[in-house]
């Protein structure tokens, strides 16, 4: 299988607007520069977000995804999270074939406190707990990030998220 993944910095969807949405994920910036991260495993770690439900606006995805993952409520805390850019992800057999073809939003919200006055935890729905939960989170630099995700220092992604903080 191949994958074509573009990246489109916009703060709304300028291309594929048609196409089904898979994933949200929230960079959560502090005051004191430190991102918000997730992990199943404390060894791959990720962004906080997730996949949408039917009928539930990308806005409402991050929160409950939010909630879920790093015990966070935007809302409670009067912030609405940001669009920075977008993935376009294609999928296809290695003869070229197209498989499936997707959008991967990322949104950033600025926090006004510093990380350690902001405790994040895993808040999974027990309905939803299986092998596939957070089972950590924490408060990393932006170095520190780019050292425990893999794409993360050679992404398109890190560079638009830059500019929103520097």
């Amino acid at each position: 299988m191949k994958y074509q993944i573009d990246w489109f910095e916009s703060e709304k969807i300028t291309e594929g607007s048609e196409l089904p949405i898979t994933q949200l994920y929230c960079w959560i910036y502090t005051a004191d520069n430190k991102i918000a991260l997730v992990s199943k495993d404390n060894e791959k770690w990720q962004f906080p977000g997730g996949k949408p439900k039917e009928n539930e606006s990308e806005i409402e995805t991050l929160e409950r995804e939010l909630n879920e993952e790093v015990s966070l409520s935007l809302n409670k805390l009067g912030i609405t999270p940001k669009m920075f850019g977008y993935y376009i992800v294609t999928e296809a057999e290695d003869d070229g074939k197209l498989i499936k073809k997707y959008l991967q939003l990322r949104y950033f919200a600025k926090l006004d406190d510093n990380s350690a006055n902001l405790v994040i935890a895993p808040n999974e729905n027990r309905d939803e707990i299986g092998n596939d939960e957070v089972k950590y989170s924490k408060w990393f630099s932006v170095d520190e990030a780019k050292k425990l995700i893999p794409w993360l220092p050679e992404s398109n992604e890190l560079p638009s998220f830059m500019k929103l903080v520097s």
